[in-house]
């Protein structure tokens, strides 16, 4: 019965290992639109965030906004599964997936028509390399907020 019971304790210590380990429940990460910055540094003044939210383009033409991507699945070279992006209509957006050195890996580029845009997943990526993703904002066009799914630890 003492063999039993202590097989009966080690699976379920290694179960809520299992269950409580970060890797598993770190497959989404999603940031506000608020950390995106004006890509060109002429244009920072055009970029307004609203508190902690959003990021919005406060100018009369179109500027550019590059967004930062947490990655933290860093060994696979497949990839994420995809990625959300909540923004107005009239954005355009592009995720890379580059290699550590900044070679090119994967893109997707997506053009907006409603309010979210969802990127199906970027095929391949490189061990170490980040994920980045940069928008056109048309005048007075937002950022809401934005979504990475990577794949589960294997």
């Amino acid at each position: 019965m003492k063999n039993f019971t202590a097989s009966i304790s080690l699976t379920m210590i290694t179960l809520m290992g299992s269950i409580l380990s970060p890797q598993v429940m770190a497959e989404s990460k999603t940031l506000p639109g608020s950390t995106c910055e004006a890509y060109f540094g002429s244009q920072k003044g055009s970029i307004s965030t609203n508190g902690v939210t959003s990021a919005r383009n406060t100018s009369a033409g179109a500027v550019y906004v590059s967004c930062p991507m947490l990655r933290d699945r860093t060994r696979n070279k497949n990839g994420f599964r995809g990625a959300y992006v909540y923004a107005t209509p009239g954005t355009r957006c592009t995720i890379q997936s580059r290699s550590a050195r900044g070679a090119f890996a994967d893109s997707q580029s997506l053009n907006f028509t409603g309010t979210a845009r969802y990127f199906k997943n970027i095929n391949k990526s490189s061990v170490r390399g980040p994920y980045a993703m940069y928008c056109l904002l048309q005048p007075n066009g937002q950022i809401n907020s934005y979504t990475v799914n990577e794949y589960s630890p294997t």
